[in-house]
């Protein structure tokens, strides 16, 4: 399968998802579709969502316990290049 956009697409997933909140019990559903350049089922595709999330939410808990981020300038201001 191919798109301009999208080379070599090998897996489409759809996921629905169905949400109930439990102070109001209105239920709400979504649906996404996941796309992927290699070959993988739908359980081995959420494995690896879970995986990333997994080592992002260990690198914020490192970062906020070191520190880590609070050495990056946040004061620059926007410039205007010359125009020619």
């Amino acid at each position: 399968m191919s798109h301009s956009e999208f080379k070599n697409i090998q897996t489409i997933i759809r996921v629905t998802k169905t949400t109930i909140n439990n102070k109001t019990g209105e239920v709400k559903t979504s649906v996404e579709y996941l796309i992927a350049n290699f070959k993988t089922t739908a359980k081995e595709y959420k494995e690896k969502i879970l995986q990333h999330w997994r080592v992002e939410t260990y690198h914020y808990h490192l970062d906020e316990l070191t520190c880590e981020d609070k050495h990056i300038e946040t004061t620059a201001q926007p410039q205007t290049l010359p125009q020619s």
